[in-house]
C-alpha cells in the first residue's frame, strides 16, 4: 500500500470506501522540510491536512519581518479560507519540523462538489469543525486577556 493511501485510510477512516478511492485520486501528498515555505501571498488556492509535523502561519505587518501568527499541528486543516472565499492569501505557511502534507487544489475541489457533493460536503464540514474550535480558542484567549487587563487597569 502506498503512503498516500495509508495516510487517507487512518484520518479519514469513517469516509465511505468509494469516497476514500476519490480523495486518494484528488490529494496530492506533498514532503516539506524544515523551515521550508508551504506558501506565500497570493499563491493559487489549495487547503492543506497536516498528516505529520507542523507549520506555522507567517503575516508581515508594515515592513518588519514576517511574525508567526498561529502554530498547526498534525491532525489539522490549514489554507482553508480558500474553501470560502475568492480571496488571495495575505498570510504565508511554512513548515516548522520535516512535514508531511495531504493537499487539495480548490479546482479539484469545485470538480468534487460537482462530481460527489456529500464527500464534498464531509470536507467542508470537517474544516467547519475546525473553524468553530478555533473561534471558540480566540474567543477563550479574548475574555483571559480583557479580564488581566481590566484586572490590571489597563482596560476599562
Amino acid at each position: 500500500m502506498n503512503e498516500k493511501k495509508e495516510i487517507i485510510l487512518r484520518y479519514f477512516n469513517e469516509y465511505r470506501t468509494r469516497d476514500q478511492k476519490i480523495l486518494h485520486r484528488l490529494f496530492h501528498l506533498r514532503f516539506y522540510k524544515a523551515n521550508e515555505r508551504i506558501y506565500q501571498p497570493g499563491t493559487p488556492a489549495a487547503v492543506y491536512y497536516i498528516a505529520s509535523g507542523s507549520v506555522g502561519l507567517f503575516k508581515q505587518y508594515d515592513k518588519n519581518p514576517p511574525e508567526r501568527i498561529q502554530y498547526i499541528n498534525a491532525g489539522h486543516w490549514f489554507g482553508f479560507s480558500a474553501l470560502f472565499t475568492a480571496k488571495s492569501r495575505c498570510e504565508s505557511a511554512r513548515a516548522l519540523e520535516d512535514s508531511k502534507l495531504l493537499a487539495l487544489c480548490i479546482s479539484d475541489y469545485e470538480e468534487l462538489s460537482k462530481n460527489n457533493p456529500f464527500c464534498a460536503l464531509k470536507i467542508a464540514q470537517s474544516v467547519g469543525r475546525e473553524l468553530t474550535e478555533e473561534l471558540s480558542n480566540i474567543r477563550d484567549e479574548y475574555y483571559l486577556l480583557t479580564s488581566k487587563l481590566t484586572y490590571a487597569n489597563i482596560l476599562v
